[in-house]
């Protein structure tokens, strides 16, 4: 059985920061985040909840204290939940805004269903 031993060049591409994530069960499992300084501005994220061959997964996110109390108006169910895939999804809530915790010491909760976090981060408003 002879092995094919030609040298030869090729490339793979990915996507801009689709490497690695932390992957939700069907059921669904929660992220929880260190303690972070809130730097203000918006929330986005870089997740796919379209999994191949299944059913529709979903990312929400609750903000809460240090010590992982919910802040009133960042629920899960304040929370605009995500169904699709996006590298960059401005991450909101229905009456709340997170860029009013600016300075505010707290912990993203990320509950994710059949979904793919890659990355998350803080943009300021003008930067859009």
């Amino acid at each position: 059985h002879a092995v094919d031993s030609r040298p030869g060049i090729g490339m793979a591409t990915i996507r801009k920061e689709d490497f690695v994530s932390l992957r939700g069960p069907q059921h669904g499992g929660v992220v929880c985040t260190r303690r972070l300084g809130w730097p203000g501005g918006k929330l986005h994220v870089n997740c796919d909840t379209t999994f191949a061959g299944g059913e529709p997964g979903e990312l929400k996110v609750r903000v809460v204290d240090a010590r992982r109390k919910p802040l009133a108006g960042f629920g899960y169910d304040d929370n605009i939940s995500f169904h699709a895939d996006s590298v960059d999804h401005e991450v909101t809530w229905k009456e709340s805004n997170i860029a009013n915790l600016k300075g505010h010491v707290v912990r993203l909760e990320f509950f994710l269903t059949s979904a793919d976090l890659f990355t998350f981060r803080a943009v300021a408003p003008d930067k859009d």
